[in-house]
């Protein structure tokens, strides 16, 4: 008896390679909390907590993680705000403005 593998390859809806690039675009941009963030009972950022962003893009997973203003990103703990699972976006061009409107969902812009 023999056994078929079938491997399911995925791709990043964000390239690895263009990541760096939206990241900077994103680095000095603060954001305010659209709701309650509760990571744990003990880790909660509360509406309108003014965060930044930074983007992770795996093979399986675009995910947006915040961190309070008030500290800095190599030091911070970043909190999962958004993900969008790829393949929800199969054979779709993913944009920088397909992301806007995610993280619109969760975070508001600041004036």
């Amino acid at each position: 008896m023999s056994t078929l593998f079938i491997a399911h390859c995925s791709s990043r809806l964000i390239k690895k390679k263009d990541l760096p690039a939206y990241n900077k675009y994103y680095k000095d941009k603060i954001y305010y909390l659209k709701e309650d963030l509760i990571v744990t009972k003990d880790d909660v950022l509360k509406k309108g907590t003014p965060v930044k962003i930074w983007i992770e893009s795996t093979e399986t997973l675009l995910k947006v993680k915040c961190y309070p203003i008030s500290e800095k990103r190599e030091s911070a703990i970043g909190r999962l705000v958004i993900y969008a699972i790829n393949n929800n976006y199969k054979g779709k061009k993913f944009t920088r403005k397909n992301l806007d409107k995610l993280i619109e969902k969760k975070l508001s812009k600041s004036n």
